[in-house]
């Protein structure tokens, strides 16, 4: 039998165009080989943080994959100094150690820009996206590079540098370019992201301009929505299973001692022409086979905001139900979510030694779970023995941990075992949840007060202390 390990996974987020698309291919081929996969999310915008600074989990994890450049420069020493594999997606290997998958980016986008160029005639071409995110960067330098070699002037105000790859930063890069005089000073723009393209193509025509007849439109990573949009977005389709795949198989080979000459691997990705280029007359797809695609992305769209609205619905019951209560449990809150869960706050012992005590645990399965006021430390958690049968490797669960935290206080960690469609009401939960522990312990000092039992777990179990 193949060796069975714990791979950690940290990424900014759980949930998303991008990362709901990754993070399940990887929990898939990790479950493949017999193994578990255990994600941590690094980042929450609403209280600035951006990567991961506390080493949970650290003395049982086998091998890390980071999406993105997710871990602090603390934490990435500590990976330097463990000797473990360390595998990294969509940035550069910033060590010898550490090995990456990236696609095939700057000449990716290279060959698009050349397509409207070559195919379509445009000379003053815009470009709207994060130049602070690597990949972006990199789709950056291949337009760049597409205009040098047909030998056309590179204009710097036709950079917009956007501050995320949403579609309202697509948008507003749309509406500084066309900000000044009012005349058009550019034909063809190009996102750096999909919905960067798809913002900056609502932007556009709330203007009253026509895509493509007055502005080409080009965008990258082949999202559902782009060949459902009108005018169908033309991109650069980028295969997350693949960089999937070659991930794991690059962490698990690491795992069995293989070595290797080159510790950075390019996936490949392909131009995908359609109507936002002019390549295509909007009012018509090309073919069955672009019909199939747009119906099937329509139904992808459809059983998604069905879930959204599902869930939605589902938690705002359990949110109302939970603050009714005298005290608060978790598995009001999750109880749509995930079938194990543990809490657990930090605790100073007289020593001064600071360590995760359970306070809450759940279990809709009748699985064992930890004993409350149980101890651990940040790098044991979560304990493997307590976790359900559906978290063992090969089983159909992600082990979910999140920090617990809110404006006023680090509290401590959760863990959930929950199926992976589930992760992103897991980190909107987790969050409203640190904001209830804050409500429920204050005492007008902006801390929870010890005397206060805001915790329903064994008896006189209390919330974190002021120290």
């Amino acid at each position: 039998m193949a060796n069975e390990y714990r791979i950690g996974l940290i990424a900014p987020h759980l949930d998303g165009e991008y990362y709901g698309r990754i993070i399940p291919d990887i929990h898939q081929y990790v479950r493949s080989k017999h193994s578990r996969l255990f994600a941590i999310q690094s980042a929450d915008e609403t209280l600035g943080i951006a990567r991961l600074e506390d080493p949970v989990a650290f003395n049982l994890i086998d091998a890390w994959i980071l999406v993105l450049p997710t871990a602090s420069a603390y934490f990435q020493e500590m990976l330097d100094k463990s000797g473990k594999p360390v595998v990294g997606v969509g940035f550069p290997p910033p060590t010898k150690q550490m090995h990456s998958i990236v696609v095939s980016n700057r000449d990716s986008m290279r060959q698009a820009v050349l397509h409207l160029i070559d195919a379509h005639g445009h000379e003053r071409i815009a470009f709207i996206g994060n130049l602070g995110q690597y990949d972006l960067y990199e789709r950056y330098m291949g337009y760049r590079a597409a205009l040098s070699e047909r030998g056309l002037t590179f204009d710097e105000s036709l950079v917009f540098n956007a501050a995320d790859n949403l579609l309202e930063s697509g948008a507003q890069g749309t509406e500084a370019l066309l900000s000044g005089n009012g005349a058009l000073g550019f034909s063809a723009i190009v996102g750096g992201t999909d919905l960067n393209a798809i913002g900056a193509i609502n932007a556009l025509r709330e203007r009253g301009y026509d895509v493509p007849g007055d502005v080409a439109v080009i965008g990258f990573d082949d999202i559902p929505q782009s060949s459902t949009n009108y005018p169908s977005l033309t991109t650069v389709y980028q295969s997350f299973n693949e960089v999937a795949k070659q991930a794991v198989e690059r962490v698990f080979d690491l795992l069995e001692g293989r070595s290797f000459e080159n510790n950075l691997t390019y996936v490949p990705a392909r131009f995908i022409p359609r109507a936002s280029c002019g390549c295509v007359n909007p009012a018509f797809a090309t073919g069955p086979e672009e019909i199939a695609n747009i119906a099937q992305s329509l139904s992808q769209l459809r059983t998604s905001l069905h879930r959204i609205t599902t869930n939605n619905y589902k938690m705002t019951h359990a949110l109302i139900k939970a603050t009714q209560e005298e005290k608060i449990h978790i598995e009001s809150l999750f109880w749509n979510l995930s079938h194990w869960g543990c809490l657990t706050l930090w605790e100073t012992d007289k020593r001064g030694v600071r360590r995760l005590v359970v306070k809450q645990t759940f279990s809709r399965r009748g699985d064992v779970v930890p004993p409350v006021g149980e101890t651990y430390r940040l790098e044991e958690f979560p304990p493997l023995r307590y976790l359900p049968p559906s978290a063992q490797p090969g089983g159909e669960d992600m082990i979910v941990v999140h920090p617990v935290m809110s404006e006023l206080q680090d509290w401590g960690y959760i863990a959930l075992c929950t199926p992976r469609r589930s992760a992103e009401q897991l980190r909107r939960e987790r969050y409203r949840q640190a904001q209830l522990l804050d409500l429920g312990g204050r005492n007008g000092t902006g801390y929870a007060r010890p005397a206060d039992p805001v915790f329903r777990g064994e008896a006189g179990a209390r919330g974190p202390d002021d120290e």
